[in-house]
């Protein structure tokens, strides 16, 4: 009995998918790999960046007495990590250097740190809810947390 030519053919394709399966796709997850890892050229700019943040976080430090930089520098094992809250100074305690309490040039220095570390969006952001803490405070609600200008601790009324 012969086979016809086309079922001996669609019988080869059939055996032979499992073994193109296996060829192809270790090629596509490679693929993706490459096309997902940052090329040649994004991780120098990422360099440049990193480079720009580095300099700029050590010349705020640069700014700092030794009192001052001890209370904003945490390693990073350190709880501070993730121990962080926006919550208000009332309900949470707070360990760091308040930005009411640094000179103008600190606070200069901090704020372009958070500008070379943040993109525009970011900075904006940051500087929106500053000014926003700002607005409350003069209307006579909420505390600034140390915006310039903020009757001590915690701001308005000196409390926290």
């Amino acid at each position: 009995m012969e086979i016809p030519a086309e079922t001996g053919r669609a019988r080869s394709v059939r055996a032979f998918r499992p073994a193109l399966m296996w060829l192809l796709l270790p090629l596509a997850v490679g693929y993706v790999q490459r096309a997902s890892s940052p090329t040649p050229a994004a991780s120098a700019a990422q360099r440049v960046v990193t480079a720009r943040v580095v300099a700029t976080a050590n010349t705020f430090l640069a700014t700092l007495s030794d009192v001052e930089r001890a209370k904003c520098t945490f390693g990073f094992t350190s709880s501070q990590r993730t121990g962080w809250s926006n919550l208000p100074t009332g309900i949470f305690q707070r360990n760091g250097l308040r930005f009411g309490d640094m000179t103008s040039q600190q606070r200069e220095a901090a704020l372009a740190l958070v500008a070379a570390a943040l993109s525009r969006e970011g900075y904006r952001k940051v500087t929106d809810i500053m000014n926003g803490d700002e607005v409350l405070k003069n209307a006579g609600g909420g505390r600034t947390g140390g915006r310039p200008g903020g009757a001590g601790p915690g701001g308005a009324g000196g409390r926290g």
